[in-house]
């Protein structure tokens, strides 16, 4: 069966960007930090670049982060940043990027390390959990790690207060 052709329709839309209709939400304005391991994700090797430096946002040799990237982060309005990434995510082990640097050379720039981050540029952190390698109880760590009080009913709040946080992070 035969359709009949139609007359196409024209239409023309005007933006007027000088005109307010509405209060934007920050948070609109963020970015995304990889700092994960791509192997087997991206390639076959690892790439501790990403692991250690948070793509260039932190410097490993001076533990701090990066003052021009920073204040570019700042000058553009960054007020969200996800960590460790989007597919990333799929092989981090977080409790392999917290505690000393020592006891994890290969996350110079881990858990901690991203919160100072988000903290110095007013960001609030949006942190991915992986759902190939982690478990429903490393969740619940993580959420005891970032929220909960340093005392003995919360092991991992305790492993953050001894490595220099006591207080919670309050992360969202």
């Amino acid at each position: 069966a035969a359709f009949p052709v139609q007359a196409q329709n024209t239409a023309r839309i005007t933006v007027d960007a000088a005109k307010k209709i509405g209060k934007v939400n920050p948070l609109i304005f963020g970015h995304n930090l990889e700092a994960a391991d791509s192997k087997g994700i991206f390639g076959p090797a690892s790439s501790s670049d990403v692991t250690r430096t948070g793509t260039g946002i932190w410097n490993p040799e001076t533990q701090s982060p990066v003052a021009f990237v920073m204040q570019e982060s700042k000058n553009i309005g960054v007020k969200m940043l996800r960590y460790p990434g989007g597919c990333l995510v799929h092989g981090f082990d977080w409790k392999k990027a917290v505690g000393s640097i020592s006891s994890q050379p290969d996350f110079a720039f881990g858990l901690d390390e991203y919160l100072k981050v988000c903290r110095d540029l007013d960001a609030e952190p949006l942190i991915t959990v992986s759902d190939y390698a982690a478990t429903p109880q490393d969740a619940a760590d993580l959420v005891e790690y970032l929220n909960a009080p340093a005392d003995d009913k919360h092991p991992w709040a305790k492993k953050r207060a001894a490595w220099g946080h006591p207080q919670p992070y309050r992360v969202k």
